[in-house]
């Protein structure tokens, strides 16, 4: 199965399932309350309330959305997204939501008012029983492509000797939509905070604006990265001067160029996983370093394949 026929595969399924979720919602929707019960305590007794046309809109959405960014970030070639863990998590995930949207309703049809409904305890069992079936059936059946090559083309050796003085500098920015999304989680933790200030909750507000700062420094130091090769070692540094780090000569075992996918690595920013760490600001071109002890590092950064070779004529100077 090619990556885009698997991508389109899973997309269709989860399209198909919030098709018919919201088929059955919307056939329901003359006889439900208005408002319906949305959320239950953990003796599921509705304890919130909403339009039951709203309801409907921003759980299908929500699956939707998901679906959709799955769809868009798959297809601009990650790795990680056309793997029968990610095509099984996703299906998974739009079944249980699909499923609450069905079990959350149905029982509620006829009511004239939903105060003091208490949702069946088969209205939460049943959707998370589909959502594990669908997911490991997806799993199961779907064969994923083969793994992409992650190799970038070279760029010519560079000779260096002992007396050799060069120097590599190379950057990585974050791409918009991610600066946006954090910079309206900014904007939404300081309105908050403005709101709960003129409240006269004091606490709340100072657990706010240190939110507040800790996002604003995520903000600063996602937008950018350098890296720089010298005859030292590959030291690395983002915007703000913290984090930053350098790995000697004596520390690596090679350098070379890669793609690197954020997806791969369950998203942007400082990642760990069993492939080793990663500083991810963006997909594409990037530098992977192997340790001669420990887990490799793996830096996206713009004109990797220059720095991986002058990095490599370092660690094999004559």
């Amino acid at each position: 199965m090619s990556t885009n026929r698997f991508i389109a595969t899973v997309s269709g399924i989860c399209a198909a399932v919030i098709a018919v979720a919201g088929g059955v919602a919307m056939w329901l929707l003359p006889d439900l309350p208005d408002p319906v019960a949305t959320h239950f305590g953990p003796d599921l007794a509705a304890d919130g309330f909403g339009s039951p046309a709203g309801f409907i809109a921003w759980t299908a959405g929500t699956a939707a959305v998901l679906t959709a960014a799955y769809a868009v970030l798959a297809s601009r070639g990650s790795a990680g997204g056309v793997t029968r863990g990610a095509a099984g998590f996703l299906t998974g995930t739009v079944v249980l939501l699909s499923s609450l949207l069905v079990t959350t309703l149905a029982p509620q049809a006829g009511l004239a008012d939903a105060a003091g409904f208490r949702l069946p305890v088969w209205g939460i069992a049943v959707p998370f029983i589909a959502a594990i079936a669908g997911g490991i059936l997806v799993a199961s059946v779907l064969k994923p492509p083969p793994a992409a090559d992650d190799s970038v083309p070279a760029a010519e050796p560079v000779a260096v000797s002992g007396s050799t003085r060069a120097v590599w500098f190379g950057r990585a920015h974050s791409p918009w939509p991610v600066l946006l999304a954090v910079g309206v989680a900014v904007v939404a933790v300081a309105a908050s905070a403005v709101v709960t200030i003129r409240d006269g909750s004091t606490a709340s507000a100072i657990v706010l604006g240190v939110i507040l700062l800790l996002m604003a420094v995520l903000w600063a130091v996602m937008l950018s990265v350098r890296v720089r090769v010298d005859a030292k070692g590959i030291h690395w540094r983002f915007l703000p001067g913290i984090p930053r780090g350098s790995l000697g000569y004596d520390s690596i075992r090679a350098v070379e160029a890669v793609q690197i996918r954020p997806l791969d690595w369950g998203g942007w920013g400082y990642r760990i996983s069993g492939k080793g760490t990663a500083i991810l600001l963006r997909g594409g071109e990037g530098l992977r370093i192997e340790r001669a002890k420990g887990a490799d590092l793996y830096v996206t950064v713009d004109d990797a394949a220059r720095g991986a070779a002058l990095a490599q004529g370092f660690l094999y100077r004559s």
